[in-house]
Parts: C-alpha cells; sequence; structure tokens
C-alpha cells in the first residue's frame, strides 16, 4: 500500500482518488495520500467476518493469505512446533508472531501464486 500511495504520489496530476477496501484496512495509502494533498474518498466495500473452524490433522505447513485469516484461524487451533508458517506479507507474518512461535516463511511479493511458489520451494529444496 505504501508502495503504491508513492506511486500515485509522483503523478502530480492527482488530486482526488477514490479508495475501495475493506473495514479493517491498513492506514499508509490514504495517510501517504493525504500528506501530499491528495483528497482520498473512502468507500468501505466489505466487512472481514471470521468464521473460526477447528482443525484436527497435523499439516507440515499452512499458508496465510491475511492477518484476519491468522486470527480466526488461532482462534480454534494450536499448531505442533515443526509445521511452518507460509505469510502472504509482513504484515500476516507479524499477526502469526503474535499467536505462535513456529518458523514463519514470508512471500518474495504479493499474490496467492507467489506465496504457493514459496511454499513448493520450501518444500522441495528449491528455495
Amino acid at each position: 500500500a505504501a508502495a503504491l500511495a508513492e506511486l500515485i504520489t509522483e503523478d502530480e496530476e492527482v488530486e482526488e482518488v477514490i479508495f475501495f477496501c475493506g473495514e479493517q484496512r491498513r492506514d499508509e495509502l490514504p495517510e501517504i495520500l493525504q500528506q501530499n494533498n491528495i483528497d482520498v474518498n473512502e468507500i468501505t466495500v466489505y466487512e472481514t467476518i471470521e468464521l473460526p473452524h477447528k482443525i484436527d490433522k497435523t499439516y507440515h505447513g499452512v499458508l496465510f493469505f491475511s492477518p484476519s485469516a491468522v486470527d480466526s484461524f488461532f482462534k480454534n487451533n494450536k499448531l505442533p512446533a515443526s509445521t511452518i508458517l507460509f505469510a502472504i506479507g509482513n504484515t500476516t507474518a507479524n499477526s502469526i508472531r503474535r499467536h505462535t512461535k513456529n518458523k514463519v516463511i514470508i512471500s518474495d511479493a504479493p499474490g496467492k501464486d507467489n506465496l504457493v511458489k514459496k511454499m513448493i520451494g520450501y518444500f522441495t529444496g528449491d528455495l
């Protein structure tokens, strides 16, 4: 979000943006834009609803795509120390670390495909 905000602020013609987001969005994008005198019209388009489920199997790895998914998962689950956790980004990784001391591997770039490739690389020894 911060990188996107920096790109937007480089375009001197941008005076206003419409920011579609969820109610649990991060602050970097609108704050950076507003600090650069760009009006931000924020429209909340979805609400995050946690749906915690109990997992009864043991897995070698678990992938997390958002901090809210992490929080929902750990409401009902504990993992053995041997389970490797994969995070789509630093914010999600920080959320994981609030719940467990397990090893956390962070995707090199945003996107679900990148996270899955990172996990495959880890387990096949291609990292």
